[in-house]
């Protein structure tokens, strides 16, 4: 397998926001000194803003499919830096390895060669419970995905209903 695609159900799915939705950026007393994982550079970049440092940063140094700088040498600072490549739509099969193998690190940034929007999945799969996974639902806010046993068993069959595509 080379990668997984996100079938037609599947990306109308995704469509719909999967933890809690906030309109403004959540603070860092609300998370309440959780492990925090953050997938896309705005949100990456408005966490730290409101103080909270993500263990794990993913950037593809865009927002809606736009360049997006804003930030970038202060998120990417002291961080060992991964690079993955990543097809819009789509989990590549070293992408989904590197976000699964992750999950427990600290103070890591994932630079993404294409798209990291479903990075969000693997990566949560990979994070110990109780942490969280912010990703940023386009034109709405930001959503915080709390990992647990459920979270987790979800997003594998999520996995595993994706089209696999050969090398």
């Amino acid at each position: 397998m080379a990668r997984l695609e996100a079938v037609e159900w599947q990306r109308e799915e995704l469509a719909e926001p999967h933890g809690l939705l906030f309109a403004e950026t959540p603070s860092g007393r609300l998370l309440g000194g959780r492990r925090v994982a953050a997938v896309g550079d705005m949100v990456s970049h408005t966490l730290r803003e409101a103080g909270v440092k993500p263990c794990i940063v993913v950037l593809d140094g865009k927002t809606e499919r736009r360049a997006y700088r804003r930030g970038l040498e202060e998120m990417l600072g002291g961080r060992e830096t991964v690079a993955v490549e990543n097809r819009a739509g789509s989990i590549e099969h070293d992408a989904l390895e590197t976000m699964l193998e992750l999950g427990s690190e600290e103070n890591v940034a994932v630079m993404v060669e294409g798209e990291e929007d479903l990075l969000a999945i693997p990566l949560a799969i990979g994070m110990p419970p109780g942490g969280i996974v912010a990703y940023g639902q386009p034109g709405e806010g930001v959503v915080l995905m709390p990992v647990d046993r459920y979270l987790k068993s979800f997003l594998e069959n999520y996995l595993a209903r994706m089209k696999p595509y050969p090398a």
